[in-house]
């Protein structure tokens, strides 16, 4: 410091020297006195003076900065800004400016899309349309599933794209209000008596919906234009324009939008036409929440375990279901018996009926699994596929196409999205991977812009889902400083070979590098990454790192050359999106006469493959191929390891905790580590060991905070 300082002075030539060091955002939001004024307030002099501008930055913290170690937000800029101007003119360093500076105007088209007051609030932002930004509010605020206004999102995406709010030429939201304050008095004129309770808990959520383009204008200081696109044509512009796809059947299957809750469309260019649609309440999403929620995990994020669970049973009540509760028609339109739900209420998903349909009340959250919860799960999965496959081939029948694209919560469920590769007639396929109401976001920008482009042009390709923020190695060099934190220093020749090695070692890591992805699924820069040949690391990483379920799958992330080696699949899944059974020669199957295990941790750590830690129990993978282009950093790692263990393919699961949105940023990663039973920590360039950090000394109950999923 002392001989920077020297450094300066000399090329100051003699002139004063205004110093205003920028303090460390977890400085701001705990009230610490920065460090690093302390040792500029060392050299202080009347040529070198020291600006503390902290205080300043604590009045306006929750508008100043992003969450995000050392992301200044578009105010946080300004604020600064003014601070440093009005100490130079109070000095008369400089003279204030008279005039205003005009706005430069940007030749591209830019447009922000917004999804709120749904399951996953985010924002994501359009250029000329390629998208250049998106992330989730969760991963700022830490809050799982945020549902609020993306402030944050909406921050870092203009701060990604260089511009600010009036540089946009419109401002876009998912969705149409109206209509959904009508299918809402709908439900209360059904309910009559019990409206009362129902209708004071949907009146909360309506009042955000109907006054969000005036929530849109005060949080963000916007005067521009904003547009408004329906649900459901959200989710198909998401799923076609980034697909490559000219012409595509559009499958859009979830819950419930305004009204619908699915639709079959068409996509021509630039034009999606909507061809059929059915309407609330008979929804598939409903119906496999429901169960989800009688199984005893938590409705719009415990259905993947629902899915996860279903190998461990037999479709035993697949006959009652359809018999009672749901009737399919051959083009995959559904009828739901109501009188089994009490969704309508609001309340809860299912009632006494159901319960007594399935012999006993739901299980409540954390109990022991039984032999039922997995029949059930068995059985609803089953039906799921039927409905599914029915919907995806009335598709083709409509449209003729030969590729098909898919979104909306439905489209998540991967093991159903791999029958359709045998089952339909459809050769080419697109799953949008942030198929959820997040990425809504993404959808209604995409539709303002194709609608409003005069010009037919190709769709682009979504090569990858890294969206989100990135740190470079000074930020994270600040971080690992400024925190004290013992690190190594990767050389870059060896960086993919001394990562393998961990790894071969059963040694667990947190993997942090390059943008973050968006959706909700870790493929590789927010990742733990960990050895899939040895047979308890299933155990392990559920257990003593994620404290989550036993049962619940891994992932592999494999080099995609190898697909066709390890996998009865022969073509690129980079999204974790497609469920397929392991190659025939990898397979184990047990001895003749092997008793059947009864714990789950036994039958969990049966080995069943080469790859026994990506295997699930009836020898399927969620897979994740990854090639140079997509990801090289990782792609180097796997043939690293394929160099040591003959197998490039890798443990793949997001890096997060239980009920904790994937870690966003260094300061994320570092609690996430110390908190569990990983043993390495990767920081881009960086990388800590377990072994050399101090005890971690916590701060918050997180175990409350991160509420389980």
């Amino acid at each position: 410091m002392s001989l920077f300082i020297e450094r300066l002075k000399q090329l100051s030539k003699g002139k004063p020297i205004y110093t205003f060091p920028i303090p460390f955002v977890q400085s701001v939001l705990n009230k610490e006195k920065p460090r690093h004024i302390k040792n500029f307030k060392h050299f202080e002099s009347k040529k070198f003076q020291v600006y503390d501008i902290s205080p300043f930055l604590q009045i306006k913290k929750k508008t100043a900065y992003l969450p995000l170690c050392g992301h200044f937000s578009p105010t946080g800029h300004e604020i600064i800004a003014k601070i440093i101007g009005e100490a130079l003119i109070k000095n008369h360093s400089v003279k204030r400016r008279n005039k205003s500076i005009p706005v430069f105007k940007k030749d591209q088209s830019f447009v922000l899309g917004i999804s709120c007051f749904y399951h996953d609030s985010s924002a994501a932002l359009i250029k000329d349309g390629e998208i250049i930004a998106a992330a989730q509010e969760e991963r700022f605020t830490r809050i799982k599933h945020d549902k609020g206004f993306p402030s944050n999102a909406i921050n870092y995406c203009l701060e990604e794209g260089k511009i600010n709010i009036n540089e946009l030429k419109a401002i876009v939201y998912y969705d149409h209000e109206s209509w959904t304050i009508e299918r809402v008095l709908h439900n209360a004129d059904i309910l009559q008596s019990n409206a009362g309770k129902f209708w004071d808990e949907a009146k909360k959520s309506l009042y955000k919906k109907l006054k969000l383009p005036v929530i849109i204008r005060k949080k963000l200081n916007y005067s521009g234009e904003i547009f408004k696109t329906q649900h459901h044509v959200s989710h198909a512009a998401s799923a076609y324009y980034p697909s490559g796809f000219n012409h595509a059947a559009i499958l859009i299957i979830d819950g419930v939008g305004e009204w619908a809750c699915s639709t079959i469309a068409s996509g021509e260019k630039n034009d999606i036409k909507v061809l059929q649609q059915q309407f609330y309440p008979h929804s598939l999403g409903l119906l496999y929440s429901a169960f989800t929620s009688f199984c005893g995990f938590k409705v719009n994020s415990g259905e993947y375990k629902l899915m996860g669970l279903a190998p461990y049973g037999e479709p035993t009540y697949a006959a009652i279901i359809k018999k009672e509760i749901v009737d399919i028609k051959e083009d995959g339109s559904i009828f739901l018996n109501l009188s089994y739900f009490s969704f309508l209420e609001g309340e809860k998903m299912t009632n006494k009926k159901f319960s007594d349909l399935f012999g006993g009340v739901e299980r409540k959250s954390e109990s022991r699994i039984t032999r039922r919860e997995m029949d059930i799960a068995a059985s609803i999965q089953k039906i799921a596929e039927e409905i599914v496959l029915k919907m995806a081939n009335h598709a083709y029948s409509l449209t003729k196409q030969k590729n098909l694209v898919m979104a909306g919560g439905v489209a998540l469920n991967c093991v159903c999205n791999g029958k359709l590769f045998d089952k339909t007639p459809f050769e080419n396929f697109f799953f949008q991977p942030a198929s959820g109401d997040a990425g809504g976001a993404i959808g209604c920008a995409l539709d303002w812009h194709y609608q409003n482009k005069k010009e037919s042009t190709n769709n682009s390709i979504q090569f990858h889902t890294y969206l989100g923020p990135e740190f470079s190695t000074d930020e994270i060099t600040a971080f690992l400083h400024t925190r004290g934190i013992k690190y190594r220093h990767f050389d870059t020749a060896s960086r993919a070979k001394v990562i393998a090695d961990f790894l071969s070692k059963n040694k667990v890591i947190g993997y942090f590098d390059g943008r973050m992805e968006f959706g909700p699924r870790a493929l590789g820069n927010r990742s733990i990454l960990a050895n899939p040949i040895s047979p308890d690391m299933q155990s392990k990483v559920n257990l003593k790192i994620k404290f989550r379920e036993s049962f619940r799958p891994f992932a592999p992330i494999y080099a995609e050359e190898k697909t066709s080696d390890y996998f009865e699949f022969d073509r690129p899944s980079p999204f974790m999106l497609v469920v397929r059974k392991m190659n025939e020669k990898f397979i184990k199957h047990p001895a003749a006469g092997t008793p059947q295990a009864n714990d789950m941790i036994q039958i969990v750590n049966e080995i069943r493959s080469e790859l026994p830690a990506i295997t699930h129990i009836d020898y399927t993978a969620r897979l994740q191929s990854v090639n140079k282009n997509q990801n090289s950093k990782v792609y180097d790692i796997l043939k690293e390891f394929e160099k040591i263990s003959e197998k490039a393919a890798l443990i793949n699961t997001s890096f997060n905790v239980r009920g904790e949105p994937i870690v966003c940023s260094p300061n994320d990663a570092y609690k996430c580590f110390m908190r569990t039973d990983m043993d390495v920590l990767v920081l881009g360039d960086f990388f800590l060991l377990k072994e050399d950090q101090e005890n971690w000394k916590e701060t918050e109950n997180w175990q409350t905070t991160f509420e389980l999923d």
